[in-house]
């Protein structure tokens, strides 16, 4: 699609879906990092035509990249937050990755809640352990053990790296 900017870094794009020109939707564009005209970062959305979800509302963030990542490179504690839709479960916690060279690990701690039957959520809290990789464009596969819920499977998360120094 095409894509506009205006000085005080407000914009707005028009986003073809699926590669179907029909599918053109207009989204709107903020600027989040800047240095003089050159953009690092920028936030947007739009609203995805679904006839089951009407008004389904997309947000997006697009980040300059560099390709230097690599499993080391996620060294230390990280917050982190769940936001899920009615039938899913929200949480926020932390994960201390050990940022190693090779297949890492971590061990973190979820606070959440999620649905527990048609009526009422349940509040829970768990230990969580697992392994990630990193590859060089700063995308992050995780396998994530709910320590406290031996039944419940390992969970595949994937995660993208959006600001790094150095």
């Amino acid at each position: 699609g095409t894509y506009s900017l205006e000085s005080p870094g407000l914009g707005n794009q028009e986003i073809i879906l699926d590669g179907n020109a029909d599918l053109a939707v207009p989204a709107g564009l903020l600027v989040t990092k800047a240095e003089g005209t050159n953009v690092h970062s920028l936030d947007g959305n739009f609203l995805f035509p679904s006839y089951t979800v009407p008004g389904a509302l997309v947000r997006f963030t697009m980040t300059q990249r560099v390709s230097n990542f690599h499993t080391n490179s996620l060294n230390g504690n990280y917050a982190f937050q769940i936001v899920g839709g009615a039938n899913m479960g929200y949480g926020s916690g932390f994960i201390n990755f050990d940022g190693v060279e090779g297949a890492g690990t971590f061990t973190g701690r979820l606070l959440g809640n999620a649905p527990k039957d048609e009526h009422e959520r349940l509040l829970f809290e768990t230990a969580l352990t697992g392994t990630y990789e990193v590859e060089h464009h700063g995308f992050t596969t995780m396998q994530i053990t709910f320590v406290d819920f031996p039944d419940f499977p390992v969970f595949p998360s994937t995660a993208l790296i959006v600001h790094a120094n150095g």
